[in-house]
Formats: C-alpha cells, sequence, structure tokens
C-alpha cells in the first residue's frame, strides 16, 4: 500500500506542474494574440484617423492592452453582473478606453 502511495504522489506533481505550464502557455498565448489584434487594428485605422500618428509594434501593443487593465482593473467586470449592468460597464469600459487612447495620442503628438 505505501509503494503504490509514493508512485501516485510524484504522479500528482507532475500534473500539477503540467497544469501550470500548460496555463502559463495559453496566457501567454492570449496576451500575443490580443497584441496582434491590437497591434492591427491600431495601424489599420489609427494613422488614418489622426493624421501623423505612429505606428506600433507588437511589444508596444501588448503593453497598450495591459495599460487598461492596470488602470481600471479587470478586463472583464461585467462577468458577474445583471445583463443592465453589463450594458453599463462595457459602456464605461470602452469610453475609458477610448479616452487613453486619445490622451496618449495627445502626449505623444503634443509634448514627446
Amino acid at each position: 500500500m505505501s509503494s503504490t502511495a509514493r508512485r501516485e504522489a510524484p504522479n500528482e506533481v507532475h500534473a500539477a506542474v503540467g497544469g501550470l505550464v500548460l496555463g502559463a502557455l495559453y496566457v501567454i498565448m492570449v496576451i500575443v494574440v490580443d497584441g496582434v489584434v491590437m497591434k492591427l487594428t491600431w495601424n489599420w485605422f489609427v494613422p488614418v484617423i489622426f493624421a501623423g500618428a505612429p505606428h506600433l509594434n507588437l511589444a508596444q501593443a501588448i503593453g497598450l492592452g495591459l495599460v487598461p487593465t492596470a488602470f481600471f482593473g479587470s478586463a472583464r467586470p461585467w462577468k458577474k453582473s445583471t445583463p443592465e449592468e453589463s450594458v453599463a460597464l462595457m459602456k464605461g469600459a470602452a469610453f475609458k478606453y477610448v479616452t487613453i487612447l486619445v490622451l496618449g495620442y495627445i502626449i505623444h503628438a503634443y509634448f514627446l
């Protein structure tokens, strides 16, 4: 019985480590995919709307994607709310995100 318990313990450790590695890879993949989407969207729209706005590289796009989360908390705070609260929170989050983009452009254009 004790030999069976000794064999199961390493398997549990390997499973936990494997889960952590897969979770970390998933998070990295989501961050990179989000950065690519943000980069493509920014480079497609912003230089056309705001003449002279710079194009972003991947690292800048990932950083820009993390700014709202750093300032305002979770990327999806409306997950545990009623439908009415969800709509209000999404509108607020969109307004905050656009505000950060506009302020970033103004700071870059006039102060840097």
